[in-house]
């Protein structure tokens, strides 16, 4: 990237920082195998515990760990995780699953196969896949330090962020601190079960209340929410229709980005401003968005950023993002003009070079 389509980046950043959640893979995917074991009693494949939850009627307690490197999750282990006394009081209400990164496993996934036999290429490419699968997952709970734990609702919904404490060292004490004196397990369980049990605009609300209490990190878990809302409220009673239309289209951009897809992502927007129930503001917001896709390409189409920014500008002349806007504009501008100083060079250049006596052909 040149050095003048860099300070794009950096502008979009601010902006993007604030109003695009960081999310990754929302697809759900049906569990086509039964749960697979690590250590009995707790299960390593994600999709594999919601089925259980759901099955049963169970939370499910998420263990994201590096057992062979993050210095504490081992000890747990020992101490905690493995024992019969905690595997039987959380199994009362809750489905127990491991999502381990081992150092072992990432080195046997680097390793080249193509000169192992066919059954062991097989089970490097399965490794391979169960990393990228445990990386989306993770991704999903914005995990950015090892060991760490939830709880969730049993389709993956956050509940609590259940924090390591070094005081606490028994079973008894740790299965106190995940099911008891929980108050932000209480208010998410509260306001989920809220959602569950309503319907039409007092859905709408209810998933309004439960947007407005979750952290914005795991907000992008509730997309499958989000996309009831215009079935809901088919006539924007509400006036949160577009709201949740844009926090859809969010996540939508973001699984087309992961796929190497910037045209795919910037029309997801673009589609959402034409048929979706949007204020003003709310397609400036849109607009804004496309363009900073736009600026993520390899090579930057910065004619087309500059459509998509002045028709943001555009349809809301007084929106907040106007002033940002117009800084990226003027940006893309100086890129144009720098862009074409350097075509007028080469062409000069090259009409210099010509050999002598060399007469100028015209068409």
């Amino acid at each position: 990237m040149k050095k003048n389509e860099s300070v794009l980046v950096i502008l979009f950043a601010a902006f993007i920082a604030m109003t695009m959640m960081l999310t990754g893979c929302n697809k759900k995917e049906t569990a086509k195998e039964a749960p697979v074991e690590d250590v009995a009693g707790w299960l390593t494949e994600y999709d594999a515990a919601k089925a259980v939850a759901q099955q049963y009627g169970k939370k499910i307690y998420i263990l994201f760990s590096g057992r062979d490197w993050d210095g504490k999750s081992k000890e747990f282990n020992e101490k905690i995780g493995n024992t019969d006394e905690f595997i039987q009081a959380m199994h009362k209400d809750y489905v127990l699953l491991n999502i381990d990164f081992a150092d072992a496993e990432f080195k046997t996934a680097q390793s080249d196969e193509t000169k192992l036999p066919a059954d062991q290429q097989a089970a490097i490419q399965a490794l391979r896949e169960k990393i990228t699968k445990n990386r989306n997952v993770a991704s999903l709970y914005n995990v950015r330090a090892y060991p760490c734990a939830f709880v969730t609702s049993s389709e993956g919904y956050y509940l609590s962020n259940i924090a390591f404490d070094d005081t606490v060292q028994t079973p008894a004490e740790y299965v106190a601190k995940v099911t008891k004196d929980n108050f932000e397990l209480e208010k998410f369980t509260t306001l989920l079960n809220k959602v569950k049990h309503s319907k039409k605009i007092s859905k709408v609300n209810a998933i309004e209340e439960l947007y407005q209490a979750e952290p914005q990190e795991y907000r992008a878990l509730l997309v499958d929410m989000f996309r009831e809302v215009p079935k809901l409220d088919k006539k924007n009673k509400t006036k949160l229709v577009g709201k949740y239309e844009t926090e859809v289209a969010y996540v939508d951009s973001i699984q087309f980005a992961r796929n190497h897809d910037v045209d795919g992502a910037i029309n997801v927007f673009l589609n959402l401003i034409k048929d979706g129930h949007l204020t003003p503001e709310q397609k400036q917001n849109a607009y804004y968005s496309a363009a900073y896709i736009c600026s993520q390409n390899v090579q930057p189409d910065i004619e087309k950023m500059m459509g998509l920014l002045q028709s943001g500008i555009d349809v809301a002349p007084k929106g907040d993002l106007v002033p940002a806007m117009k800084n990226v504009l003027e940006e893309c501008k100086k890129i144009k003009e720098t862009e074409a100083q350097g075509t007028a060079s080469e062409s000069t250049g090259a009409n210099a070079e010509a050999p002598s006596g060399t007469e100028k052909i015209e068409k």
